[in-house]
């Protein structure tokens, strides 16, 4: 394996070395335990006894109080390495160190301690929450396959892709959307691309006729106050351990189900989310408001946001809840994925008042890793979806004849992640049909009262 990422991380290791292939499967499960651990420390993630997942050094105030809490800070001997406030200027992100991040897998650590501190001299603050694709624990799209039962390198893996390989399905529409319509905004991993002819499109000619917008971002890094800067292109493995990321292809996979289901609509695509899958309250409002600037001067009436991602926090995060109560004021509709947990307790931003959050279906109702409760609004099948992903062959070996990880432009993925898309695109989809809005397109596809509806799953979206 070679360590070829260029960037400041929270931590400055490079990521453990892949066993040989001969090295058998308690190497192999070691190297998998160590490297997603390493993965986390690099990343600066941490977890709270409440499960919210947070970065370790980082805090939210609002801008007001800056100064008063910079001081309670400094005053507990709390180091402040300096703050970002964010366009808006409504919060500020401050950038906080103290003894507690030798203890990484203890707690608390710096910024939980941040946080009592600042509440204890009446600031207001919040945890930088960490939003997942696909959530840490992985989906069910392994259970039951032949092509990693018994492989050391998947077996259990919490860093490894759960894609699986799939065929072609029957041809996808050909005709480009129309000029003027609606749009579907992804906001996840990136899309693949490509440069043909000096100009950038999307790597899968499925996809050609998404939107790559200019700049197009095709690294990710963080920066200064270890802030995440995820990439637009959606990248294959930067950990350089030779295996796909864990949600590498997360965005050209859900790219490909709106324009399956919705080909009418123009596609546009942000990355806001790592190939790990992570994305916090900060960088992806940043990636909203880097949006917004992109259609500055057009109406938001005509866009529906997909979402994604997921993560349970105490509190609701403030950023992005700021950003979308922004966006729906002016028209446009959200959607978000409820998220793979299993249960019932609220994951954001699908339990925003303000979002559409969507669960999953499987053949017989609820699919068994599907949020549920009275803060989703709608579910669709999304379990064994097909849709477009890269084309390549990754380092997983050979089982049973088998290249559990040689991929040929489609894969097989299951998750709340591939509902959400579904909806939204079914949104667009009435709007184009009927020339309505998005907020009449949401009220006719997901909130009419005559629609069937689910316990604990909402509307039924059978797309």
């Amino acid at each position: 394996m070679e360590w070829m990422r260029d960037v400041r991380g929270f931590c400055d290791d490079p990521p453990p070395r892949r066993p040989d292939p001969d090295a058998g499967a308690e190497a192999f499960a070691a190297f998998a335990t160590a490297l997603f651990r390493w993965e986390l420390r690099f990343r600066g993630i941490g977890v709270t006894s409440k499960g919210t997942a947070h970065r370790v050094r980082q805090v939210i105030v609002e801008a007001v109080d800056r100064e008063a809490a910079v001081r309670a800070l400094r005053q507990a001997e709390t180091t402040v390495g300096g703050w970002e406030t964010p366009e808006e200027g409504r919060w500020s992100v401050l950038f906080v160190s103290d003894d507690s991040e030798r203890r990484f897998a203890g707690r608390p650590v710096a910024a939980e301690r941040a946080l009592e501190t600042l509440r204890s001299a009446g600031v207001r603050a919040w945890l930088n929450t960490v939003f997942f694709a696909q959530g840490l624990s992985g989906s069910s799209a392994f259970l039951g396959n032949p092509a990693f039962l018994g492989n050391p390198a998947f077996l259990g893996n919490p860093n490894m892709s759960t894609a699986v390989p799939a065929d072609a399905p029957a041809p996808w529409p050909e005709r480009p959307p129309v000029c003027g319509g609606p749009t579907v905004a992804v906001f996840d991993t990136g899309l693949a691309t490509t440069e043909r002819q000096g100009v950038r499109q999307a790597a899968h000619p499925d996809l050609r006729h998404v939107t790559v917008h200019t700049p197009w971002d095709t690294s990710e890094w963080f920066g200064d106050g270890e802030v995440l800067h995820a990439a637009d292109e959606d990248l294959t493995d930067e950990n350089g351990d030779g295996y796909l990321d864990r949600q590498a292809g997360h965005g050209t996979f859900i790219a490909g189900i709106v324009r399956r289901v919705a080909p009418d609509v123009e596609i546009q695509v942000e990355g806001c989310l790592t190939s790990f899958g992570d994305g916090d309250d900060l960088s992806i409002s940043r990636s909203i408001q880097e949006f917004r600037a992109r259609l500055a001067g057009r109406s938001l009436d005509g866009v529906v946001i997909n979402m994604s991602f997921s993560g349970a926090a105490d509190a609701r995060p403030p950023l992005l809840s700021a950003e979308i109560e922004a966006l729906t004021a002016e028209g446009a509709v959200v959607v978000a994925a409820a998220g793979n947990d299993g249960r019932c307790a609220p994951t954001w931003p699908a339990a925003h008042r303000d979002v559409i959050g969507v669960g999953a279906l499987d053949c017989a109702g609820r699919a068994w890793f599907s949020n549920f409760g009275p803060w989703v609004d709608a579910a669709a099948p999304a379990v064994d979806v097909v849709s477009t992903f890269f084309d390549g062959d990754f380092a997983a070996d050979m089982v049973g004849g088998h290249d559990p990880d040689r991929f040929r432009g489609f894969a097989r993925w299951s998750g709340t992640s591939f509902a959400a898309p579904k909806v939204a695109a079914a949104i667009a989809d009435h709007m184009a049909r009927t020339g309505c809005e998005a907020r009449q397109a949401a009220e006719a596809v997901v909130r009419r009262s005559d629609l069937f509806r689910l316990p604990g799953l909402g509307t039924v979206v059978n797309r």
